[in-house]
């Protein structure tokens, strides 16, 4: 539970640090796909499930999706 709070309370510094520098819009689409990626590692590695086809496509989109913002946002 500790560790949860350390992580939870360490993004909420992260937040205030991206509003200072990107527009809200970018830092949220960066945190969604971030969480996308640790909670779906935090399933492969520690509760040791697998990714289905759709769900690797879809975070290939979610990267794709992180250049086209970096590039037009």
């Amino acid at each position: 539970m500790f560790f949860g709070l350390i992580i939870y309370s360490s993004t909420a510094f992260l937040w205030a640090y991206a509003y200072k520098y990107m527009k809200f819009s970018t830092s949220v689409t960066i945190y969604s796909i971030f969480s996308i990626f640790i909670f779906a590692m935090i399933g492969v590695f520690v509760f040791k499930e697998s990714l289905s086809t759709i769900e690797i496509i879809g975070m290939i989109f979610a990267i794709i999706s992180l250049f086209i913002l970096a590039r037009f946002g």
